[in-house]
């Protein structure tokens, strides 16, 4: 399938951590994510027998067989195995060093180059996307970005690149 890059933006809190957890609740809770054991309905039971053999429960595998939905965050990444959920729940833990399935502030270099300052335009931060997400060098990572209004921070926006 390939790697997949998304991008959110919340209202900004001083806790970045906290933020990114109730936005991956969010994305959880609306669905929004790729869920691999509905792109191919044939190959449910090979995909039950996969997860099994990583160690899901039985109990999550016999909902997986029977088609419903997973109860929990760490639920779905379990059913979506090697191929990730291609999004934000495939990146739980904000910290200071790039790493699997963390996200990092952006480099202020790199807001000086695309923004001209380290405190970039909330509006400007989301029109650059695309070329925030062309900045992550690893797949199963994601940077932050703190968007400001009035001199204030407003936003976080967080961009990534997941899956496989």
């Amino acid at each position: 399938m390939g790697a997949s890059g998304w991008s959110h933006r919340v209202a900004h809190r001083d806790d970045v951590q906290a933020a990114l957890d109730e936005l991956r609740a969010d994305v959880f809770a609306r669905g929004d994510y790729t869920k691999q054991w509905e792109l191919l309905p044939a190959l449910l039971g090979d995909l039950a027998d996969e997860v099994a053999s990583y160690g899901g429960d039985a109990e999550s595998v016999a909902r997986l067989r029977r088609g419903e939905p997973p109860r929990t965050i760490e639920e779905a990444l379990g059913w979506s195995t090697t191929e990730g959920t291609h999004s934000v729940l495939d990146t739980p833990t904000v910290g200071d060093t790039p790493g699997f399935g963390v996200i990092t502030p952006a480099d202020p270099s790199l807001l000086i180059d695309l923004f001209g300052t380290d405190r970039p335009d909330a509006a400007a931060v989301w029109a650059a996307r695309d070329e925030l997400d062309e900045s992550i060098d690893d797949r199963w990572a994601g940077i932050y970005v703190v968007g400001y209004e009035g001199g204030k921070p407003s936003t976080i926006v967080f961009v990534g690149v997941s899956g496989d």
